[in-house]
């Protein structure tokens, strides 16, 4: 089973390294940041589906998984969500929109998001997603 996670170390890669080298530097911290939401966002449905048993609608899938941890009530749940919220408007903003600047930050703050939204889910579940 894929682990999302393992797309917070390729964002690493590609904002500490500059690889691929033959790319444009904005468009490898685009992708970083784009790929540190995946990573949070694909391991925290991962929970949601294997350990929690939510079922996960495609058409919505991107807030249905925001929503069911920024509207719980579980502990720590709530903040949870709202990295994945913030890490979810960087993200837009990689893929849609061409006049931002500051890609070098926007990549770091994503790292640094991502990395603690997946150690925090890892605290409330108690370890990585089983697959069942």
């Amino acid at each position: 089973m894929f682990d999302w996670a393992d797309y917070l170390a390729l964002a690493r890669e590609m904002v500490n390294t500059g690889e691929p080298s033959g790319a444009p530097a904005e468009s490898r911290l685009r992708c970083a940041v784009s790929r540190a939401y995946y990573a949070a966002l694909g391991r925290a449905a991962a929970y949601l589906t294997y350990e929690v048993g939510e079922v996960l609608p495609p058409e919505t899938f991107h807030e249905t998984v925001i929503r069911s941890f920024t509207d719980s009530e579980q502990p720590g749940w709530e903040a949870v969500g709202a990295k994945l919220d913030r890490l979810r408007d960087y993200r837009k903003g990689a893929d849609y929109e061409s006049e931002i600047k500051n890609w070098s930050a926007k990549a770091e703050e994503s790292l640094k998001l991502s990395s603690k939204a997946i150690s925090s889910l890892e605290n409330l579940f108690g370890g990585p997603p089983q697959f069942h």
